[in-house]
């Protein structure tokens, strides 16, 4: 690219200065036919040029989750001759990154020639909207590919659709019931012959994006991403399925960060998984489904979310962590085995709710935390081998502990968590298939 897009701002900008029939005022754009044309394909050369220039690697990683969501569209298009319906603005970036990227700069550089923003204001507005549009067309891009992938390896037989009501309340409702909680029919799954993965969020229920029957499987799998909280209450919910009251996990775990990006149920029946939540309850998933997009993503920080999400939610069978980039095999190790909790600060607090908002323990070297069958927890100092001496004195105090008991330390729920390099290689979805397939089947209940 010659010049650079202020090079291509400033020869627009000389253009409409040079041409008296080109008016642009704050209120007002008058463009005579011929120039119009020449003037938006500048303005558009600008604004992509721009991203061009600043967001070189975000564009190559697009640009290969094009290239692999491609395959995937075509290997969908045999499952669902209906059609493949998606959120249109994932898929106009998935079709063009650069062009979704620089089309939200127009209105930007049209104030600019309207004077009312500068050329730097732009440019400052212009990284940081871009930044996050690409963050986040990103990662819902890369969910949906491993969505379908993962629909595809699963071999769906038959599809069906959940009917979902818009919960389009009065101001009434909203005031007599401001928490929500209005009870409403649960929608019936209906078959289809498309993928559709756009659901409105503004729904009664949280309900199945995808509900299939695998022929891998020979039984029914729900898969949710985008989870949110529902304002309607169910009139009936599935007696084969666990549900997990709403109000305790905000009660002890707030109201953020509390979602997987993917959660997934099993079932024979539709009826039993169209619904996965309510606004007083959580169908309790199978398997939750971290999904870790970005480069270098790795840390405890982003481990102890993930075992956040699971000790939330509390999936039947396991969390996998589905990574597209690779990470240190022996750090991931480390950073999942449950960690040491201070317990002495606990007070009357709940014990789950304490481990949620406790912080990392200072770590002192001389204190071994040794697991009991109850599920509680000792404080055992290290006896090195020229201390056996003290080791009376030692006994004697712990007997004293005995007597006394104290708070001491706990450790974190042993949670399972499997983490996979999967990249944009679908033959990784095997364990958590496998997993699948070892589920037991419901006894049959009456509805």
């Amino acid at each position: 690219m010659t010049g650079g897009w202020k090079t291509t701002y400033e020869d627009l900008k000389k253009l409409v200065a040079e041409n008296d029939d080109i008016e642009i005022t704050r209120f007002s754009v008058a463009l005579p036919d011929g120039k119009r044309e020449i003037f938006y394909a500048k303005l558009d050369e600008i604004n992509a040029q721009f991203v061009e220039e600043n967001f070189s690697n975000e564009l190559i990683k697009s640009q290969e989750q094009v290239n692999h969501w491609n395959e995937t569209e075509s290997k969908l298009q045999a499952y669902y001759p209906g059609g493949i319906e998606t959120p249109k603005n994932i898929s106009r970036y998935l079709k063009d990154p650069l062009k979704e990227l620089s089309n939200e700069l127009y209105d930007p550089m049209m104030k600019v020639f309207k004077g009312i923003i500068t050329l730097e204001q732009y440019e400052e507005n212009a990284l940081k909207s871009v930044r996050e549009n690409w963050t986040y067309l990103f990662k819902h891009g890369y969910t949906m590919y491993l969505v379908a992938e993962m629909v595809c390896a699963l071999d769906p037989e038959e599809t069906w659709m959940v009917p979902n009501t818009d919960n389009n309340r009065s101001g009434t409702d909203l005031e007599a019931n401001p928490g929500g909680g209005m009870e409403a029919n649960v929608p019936v799954a209906e078959k289809t012959d498309k993928f559709i993965y756009e659901h409105s969020p503004q729904v009664d229920f949280v309900t199945a994006k995808i509900l299939i029957k695998s022929r891998k499987l020979g039984r029914l799998v729900a898969i949710r991403p985008n989870f949110f909280y529902p304002v309607s209450a169910a009139k009936t919910r599935s007696k084969n399925q666990e549900w997990l009251s709403m109000d305790e996990i905000k009660q002890v775990f707030g109201p953020h960060d509390l979602w997987p990006d993917v959660l997934i149920d099993l079932a024979n029946d539709a009826r039993d998984i169209a619904v996965m939540a309510d606004n007083y309850y959580l169908c309790q998933p199978h398997f939750n489904i971290e999904i870790r997009e970005k480069d270098n993503w790795f840390s405890e920080a982003a481990i102890a979310s993930v075992k956040r999400h699971a000790e939330v939610t509390e999936p039947k069978v396991a969390t996998f962590i589905m990574s597209r980039t690779p990470y240190d095999e022996e750090a991931m190790k480390a950073a999942l085995v449950p960690k040491e909790i201070d317990m002495s600060q606990m007070g009357d607090m709940d014990p789950i709710e304490f481990i949620a908002k406790a912080p990392e323990p200072e770590q002192t070297g001389d204190v071994v935390i040794e697991n009991i069958t109850d599920g509680t927890a000792v404080m055992v100092e290290e006896i090195a081998p020229e201390e056996s001496a003290h080791k009376e004195v030692i006994n004697e105090t712990a007997a004293a502990a005995e007597e006394n008991p104290e708070p001491a330390k706990l450790m974190e729920p042993e949670l399972a968590i499997h983490p996979v390099h999967v990249g944009y290689d679908p033959s990784q979805f095997a364990e958590l298939i496998d997993l699948m397939a070892s589920v037991p089947p419901y006894p049959p209940v009456e509805w």
